[in-house]
């Protein structure tokens, strides 16, 4: 075996104990509460079908999530097939569990690199696409449950959101990031990409709203909940949890979240048994993409900071 086989079977190995410590670290986070609220009364009826089909459609989600932060990338004149940026994505995304939110970009950064595309551009289409995500998300929680947040924040979130765009799609905002960096060959966001990155990523939450409504049919056998309430309730959670930092992956702050909006419609031991398998069901997905993306091949870094030779880069 050669000395970079053998550096990329080292990576596959590493990669792939982290994707079991992802599911422990998930797996114990979720007993600790479950425990908490063991004597609550449930409803709970499994219906595989519905959880079969709220897991496809999570993993459309993340095919919206691909599109969004891929369009960024290209609209910067950089290119990265979709296929590539599936397999990036889908690895760096397990960096969330990890404290500080800050390996999943890292990530991205470095599996990006080795298909030719620019750190700055990487990691400007990460922290973009966060940005369109928390305004967008924003949006969708004000329209589907009214009152449900904090209006200071949601008016927050989306001049956050309208902010970071400006700022890397108009021409005198480019410049001046231009001096800053007189290293880069910096380029305006087009608006093209900014109208399919704020498209996919609506369509996301939309998507992420329709699994969470189809979990809560899988394991209760109905729901009161309509689609927009599952949608804002979902969104609403994770953006919350996005935004607490210092915990991998908002674990048990989004679930507090749903538990905490979702009691009044469903009781305490039904939101509980809904919260835990939205939780059990993303990261599911979550391992699922990661492996898949192990499969698609080409991912292995080597660790000493030198890349295996890199495929050749194309465009779709």
């Amino acid at each position: 075996m050669t000395t970079i086989s053998r550096r990329r079977a080292t990576v596959i190995i590493v990669q792939t104990a982290l994707l079991i410590a992802v599911l422990i670290f998930v797996a114990r986070a979720i007993a600790t509460h479950w425990t908490e609220f063991s004597g609550l009364r449930t409803s709970l009826r499994i219906l595989p079908g519905w959880l079969a089909l709220a897991a496809l459609v999570v993993l459309s989600a993340f095919a919206l999530l691909i599109a969004a932060w891929r369009s960024i990338i290209v609209g910067w004149g950089e290119h990265l097939t979709y296929r590539s940026a599936v397999r990036i994505w889908a690895l760096s995304n397990l960096g969330r569990y990890l404290p500080g939110k800050v390996w999943s970009v890292a990530g991205l950064a470095v599996l990006a690199k080795r298909e030719g595309v620019a750190a700055w551009a990487s990691v400007g289409a990460a922290i973009v696409a966060q940005a369109v995500a928390a305004g967008s998300g924003a949006a969708v929680v004000a329209a589907t449950i009214p009152g449900a947040a904090s209006p200071f924040w949601l008016v927050a979130a989306g001049l956050m959101a309208a902010v970071t765009v400006l700022a890397v799609a108009h021409p005198a905002a480019v410049r001046l990031w231009q001096r800053m960096a007189p290293g880069q060959t910096l380029r305006p966001l087009t608006p093209r990409a900014v109208v399919a990155t704020v498209t996919a990523t609506v369509l996301s939450w939309l998507a992420y709203g329709a699994a969470f409504w189809c979990v809560t049919r899988g394991v209760l056998g109905s729901t009161a909940l309509t689609f927009g309430t599952a949608t804002g309730v979902f969104t609403l959670g994770y953006l919350i949890g996005l935004l607490a930092i210092v915990v991998p992956g908002g674990v048990g702050v989004r679930e507090a979240v749903f538990i905490g909006v979702l009691t009044p419609a469903l009781g305490a031991g039904n939101a509980l048994v809904v919260s835990v398998a939205s939780r059990l069901l993303l990261t599911g997905a979550e391992v699922v993409a990661a492996l898949a993306a192990l499969a698609l091949g080409g991912g292995a870094i080597v660790p000493d900071g030198t890349d295996a030779p890199p495929h050749e880069v194309g465009t779709d």
